[in-house]
C-alpha cells in the first residue's frame, strides 16, 4: 500500500482511502459518474456498496440511502438504525436528504467524508488493496480527516481548486456534462465538532453482513447544522460498542469479528 502525495490527474471512477502504509488504514472509497452524458456523482465504500450509496444529483438533492435490492429484502418498517442519542427507524430506504451549500457564488458544498484517527483499525480492509487505490496520509492523533466534494459552476474560474489558499489538499478535479467542475478536496482538523458525532448508524445486520465479506468498518450517516450530508466512518470495535455484547445481534456481531480476525491473523488473541 502506498500514500499518494500527488493529485490524481484520471477522471473518475477515483478510488482512495486514509491510512498508513504499515499501520491503521480506514474505509476503501470508491466514488463515480453515473455515465459519460450524466453529471450525477456516486459515492460508496467498496465494502458497503450492495448495502446503500450516497447520490449527489445535479438538481443538487443529495441523499444517502439503502440500495433498492437491500431495502426490498428488508421487513417493511423494520429499518431500524442506531444513534447516539435515540433509536429510530425509517419506511423509506433515504437515510438522509440534504441540498448542496452554496458557500460563494457558484462554489457548492455537497458532501463531506469525517474519518476521526480515533476510528482507523489496524485490520487492513480486503478490499483495499488493489493498484488503483490512491491512500491519503492518515489524520494525526486527536484530528479527523475531513474530505469534501465541491462543484464550480461553468461561470465559476478557478485556477487551483477551492480552500486551497487556506492548505486544503486536492485529491482530484473533473469536468462535468452539464459543464460544471467537481472538486475533491481534503484537510485535517481538531476532532471537536460534535455534530459529526451525532450520526446514525446502520442496523447491526448491516455490519454483519460487511464482517461476512471482509469489512471492519460501519459508517455513520448523518446531516451537519450547516444543512450538508457526511459519512462518518467507524470501526467495527466502535460499533460492538454500541451494541449490547449479550443480545443477540451483538454476540453474532462479536463471532463475526472473531472470526474474521482469525481468518486474517490465525488468532483473535492481539485483536481482542
Amino acid at each position: 500500500m502506498t500514500i499518494r502525495q500527488q493529485p490524481l490527474t484520471s477522471s473518475p471512477p477515483w478510488r482512495f482511502g486514509f491510512g498508513e502504509v504499515a499501520g491503521p488504514v480506514g474505509c476503501a472509497w470508491r466514488l463515480w459518474i453515473g455515465s459519460k452524458s450524466s453529471s450525477d456523482v456516486y459515492l460508496s465504500t467498496r465494502s458497503l456498496a450492495s448495502e446503500y450509496k450516497t447520490s449527489i444529483h445535479k438538481s443538487g438533492r443529495c441523499q444517502t440511502s439503502l440500495t433498492k435490492e437491500k431495502f426490498g429484502g428488508l421487513e417493511k418498517g423494520s429499518a431500524t438504525h442506531l444513534r447516539f442519542d435515540e433509536p429510530s427507524s425509517h419506511n423509506s430506504r433515504h437515510l438522509a436528504k440534504w441540498n448542496t451549500l452554496e458557500i460563494v457564488p457558484g462554489v457548492a458544498l455537497a458532501l463531506r467524508i469525517i474519518v476521526p484517527a480515533s476510528e482507523l483499525d489496524d485490520l487492513p480492509p480486503a478490499l483495499g488493496r488493489a493498484k488503483d487505490m490512491y491512500w491519503l496520509a492518515p489524520p494525526p492523533t486527536g484530528q479527523m480527516a475531513v474530505a469534501s466534494v465541491v462543484f464550480t459552476s461553468f461561470e465559476v474560474s478557478i485556477s487551483e481548486w477551492p480552500g486551497c489558499e487556506t492548505g486544503v489538499q486536492l485529491l482530484g478535479r473533473t469536468g462535468l456534462a452539464d459543464g460544471r467542475t467537481m472538486f475533491f478536496v481534503y484537510t485535517y482538523e481538531s476532532s471537536t465538532d460534535t455534530d459529526y458525532y451525532a450520526a446514525e448508524l446502520p442496523q447491526a445486520e448491516i455490519a454483519l453482513a460487511a464482517l461476512s465479506r471482509g469489512a471492519t468498518r460501519v459508517l455513520g450517516i448523518g446531516v451537519h447544522s450547516d444543512g450538508v450530508g457526511f459519512l462518518r466512518e467507524f470501526s467495527i470495535l466502535s460499533f460492538l460498542e454500541l451494541v449490547p455484547r449479550d443480545s443477540p445481534l451483538g454476540a453474532a456481531l462479536g463471532r463475526a469479528h472473531r472470526n474474521l480476525v482469525t481468518r486474517r491473523y490465525g488468532t483473535d488473541e492481539q485483536h481482542e
